[in-house]
């Protein structure tokens, strides 16, 4: 039914197998569990997102076309998970991570979306970044348990966080779409001036003395 990697896994619910002869004997033994998928592709084909014949949510994770990870929930889910794509101005700021007594983006998100979203999860991020770096189209998700389209999310999360971050966008996604471990890329660019500081840039650039 599946080509697994040689380095390959299986998670249900709590359940998680890493050896192949388990996997095998999981499938076979369980084989309603993955027939009829529906399934909708990522963009970059490495991911496919759907449910099962008993609507169960399911992932699926793919390297050079073999099986890398199946994660499947039979329990039920009563969050719906929403993507955020965010930009943001970090200097001051001590990274993404939440930190007690320091100002994070982590910790902001979670702050404003924590009490709306009647959750006790933190925002979840595709990486973290460190003190004073900023982020543009950054990837972040969070679950909510109640009824708020992406609309009002959006005009929600601008009108409450501070002008240092941005929220571009907000998309509801698969409840198992999670922004750290389905990342494809990531781009990071270093700005760094070897001539005078320039005060207008002095948070945007790494200043060198000749």
């Amino acid at each position: 039914m599946f080509n697994f990697l040689d380095k390959a896994a299986i998670k249900v619910d709590d359940l998680l197998l890493l050896n192949h002869q388990d996997i095998k004997a999981y499938i076979e033994k369980n084989q309603s569990l993955f027939k009829n998928l529906v399934l909708d592709y990522s963009h970059s084909k490495q991911t496919a997102y759907g449910y099962n014949q008993e609507h169960h949510a399911i992932k699926i994770s793919y390297e050079n076309d073999l099986v890398k990870k199946i994660v499947l929930i039979k329990d039920d889910i009563d969050y719906q998970r929403f993507k955020l794509t965010i930009q943001y101005d970090g200097h001051l700021f001590k990274g993404f991570q939440k930190q007690k007594q320091e100002r994070t983006i982590q910790g902001e998100l979670s702050r404003v979306i924590q009490p709306i979203a009647k959750s006790k999860d933190l925002v979840q991020g595709a990486s973290r970044t460190d003190a004073h770096v900023h982020a543009n189209h950054y990837v972040c998700h969070f679950d909510a348990y109640v009824d708020i389209d992406e609309d009002k999310w959006l005009s929600i999360l601008n009108h409450q966080l501070a002008n240092d971050i941005r929220v571009l966008s907000v998309e509801k996604v698969h409840p198992l779409f999670h922004a750290r471990y389905d990342v494809v890329k990531k781009t990071y660019i270093y700005k760094i001036n070897l001539g005078q500081v320039d005060p207008f840039q002095y948070h945007y650039q790494w200043f060198l003395d000749d």
